[in-house]
């Protein structure tokens, strides 16, 4: 996850007002995207046999999986361990994709970049984060909107026309062509999507506040590292999913004070 938080520093230090940065790693990152995406769809026996080795290492892990058991779980990571990291990227390439959609004038680079804001949508949304899928959406439609209010109207219909055509003609194309993966696909995204209101989320996650009853050290923390994933592996008390409530165990009051001094100041 560290190169993409970097983004956001290259971002504060750049003194040039042109596209060439952002353009690249647009066109590098959605070529990543895409080349995942097709593994991930095509699910080639080598790609599969990696996905089950990784899913396996893990230090929680008490699965032993095969083919079809990892299929019916697989998340969208492209060729990266976790889906983490790819979720990051394809968010900041997406609002890239969407902003130089509207900027650029030549035709053939708004095919283009309707084509790249697709990729990081589809690979934002396969990921399967909740979090993601949310955001990507918000993201699509608040870019059409803000067209419509810039004037560029017409950007907008065209660019919400042929994202609804092409996902469609894909989907048919995997639905034909791929029959048992678009069904796998279709559970795992439906699956999903029954359960993006706030408070499912939440109340998965309660159980997570019992970490503080071995919270011994409130002023500096336990220690970092100690409340993580990895942890609780090892049986002690964690957080899987609740990154200030660990920031806060490990830390302690005092880190979670300069942590937050850190951010204001960013």
């Amino acid at each position: 996850s560290i190169p993409a938080m970097f983004f956001f520093y290259v971002g504060m230090a750049e003194k040039r007002t042109g596209e060439q940065f952002y353009d690249r790693f647009l066109k590098y990152c959605s070529l990543c995207m895409l080349i995942g995406l097709a593994l991930y769809v095509t699910t080639p026996g080598w790609y599969l046999s990696r996905r089950i080795a990784i899913a396996e290492k893990t230090s929680w892990s008490g699965t032993r999986y095969n083919e079809d058991s990892i299929l019916t779980n697989l998340r969208f990571s492209s060729f990266l361990i976790e889906e983490y990291e790819v979720e990051v990227f394809a968010m900041v390439a997406l609002a890239i994709a969407c902003f130089l959609f509207f900027k650029k004038n030549n035709v053939g680079k708004k095919w283009l970049g309707v084509f790249l804001i697709i990729i990081n949508y589809v690979a934002a949304v396969l990921t399967q984060q909740r979090v993601a899928m949310a955001a990507a959406t918000f993201t699509v439609f608040f870019y059409m909107i803000y067209g419509v209010k810039r004037g560029h109207g017409k950007q907008s219909r065209a660019m919400f026309i042929t994202l609804v055509s092409l996902v469609v003609v894909a989907g048919a194309l995997v639905f034909f062509y791929l029959g048992d993966r678009a069904e796998q696909l279709q559970f795992l995204l439906s699956d999903r999507m029954d359960n993006m209101n706030v408070s499912t989320a939440l109340g998965e996650r309660n159980y997570q506040l019992k970490i503080f009853n071995s919270w011994s050290m409130p002023i500096t923390g336990i220690g970092a590292g100690s409340g993580g994933a990895i942890a609780g592996s090892y049986g002690l008390p964690h957080v899987n999913d609740a990154g200030y409530l660990q920031l806060l165990y490990e830390t302690g009051i005092l880190g979670a004070v300069l942590f937050f001094f850190l951010i204001g100041r960013t």
